[in-house]
């Protein structure tokens, strides 16, 4: 028997997907590119970046000279046997207990001494912006960056 046009099978045709499917689809991949993303940010963020902490406390001794000062962060506890930490003072502008900000590579007034002595013992209140340096043993060189008289 031969087959005409008319007795050939029509092609069958698949119903659209419905609306929530083609969203989910379409949502469903994107969002989880955006966390794969963000997660692989995080993984990859540089461990080698410097960031400063910001401390506030009190200063007990300092020198012009060497730019060097004896630090004590509010609420920790000073070890007697440890002695006193050092911070470096790197920073070519500070703000004084005005708000005022001096770019002119002065040391801080709240630190230094009198006309003629670099050293002073002082004790002073500032905020500072420092680095935690490791120098491959138990001590961090301890540099601040920013310095903000609080008195």
């Amino acid at each position: 028997m031969a087959m005409t046009i008319g007795d050939a099978v029509p092609p069958r045709q698949t119903p659209a997907p419905p609306r929530r499917r083609r969203v989910i689809a379409v949502i469903g991949p994107l969002a989880a590119g955006v966390i794969l993303g963000a997660g692989g940010m995080w993984l990859a963020g540089d461990r080698h970046v410097a960031r400063t902490e910001r401390l506030v406390g009190t200063v007990t001794w300092s020198n012009e000279q060497t730019r060097l000062i004896a630090f004590q962060v509010d609420g920790e506890r000073r070890d007697p046997l440890k002695g006193d930490v050092i911070y470096s003072i790197v920073a070519e502008n500070w703000q004084d207990a005005e708000g005022t900000i001096h770019a002119d590579s002065t040391y801080p007034t709240c630190l230094a001494g009198v006309a003629e002595d670099p050293v002073s013992n002082d004790h002073h209140r500032v905020e500072l912006d420092v680095l935690h340096r490791s120098t491959g043993g138990p001590q961090l060189q301890h540099i601040a960056l920013q310095v903000h008289c609080l008195d």
